[in-house]
């Protein structure tokens, strides 16, 4: 999930496998209750 951020990031020409952003992992994390 991290480096599909980063390539979402730094390297938008490679496009990601799914839709990212900081507020999703965000969200993850505190499912995961990180």
């Amino acid at each position: 999930m991290l480096e599909e951020l980063r390539v979402s990031l730094f390297a938008q020409e490679l496009k990601t496998a799914y839709s990212i952003s900081a507020k999703r992992i965000r969200k993850r994390w505190r499912e995961l209750g990180l």
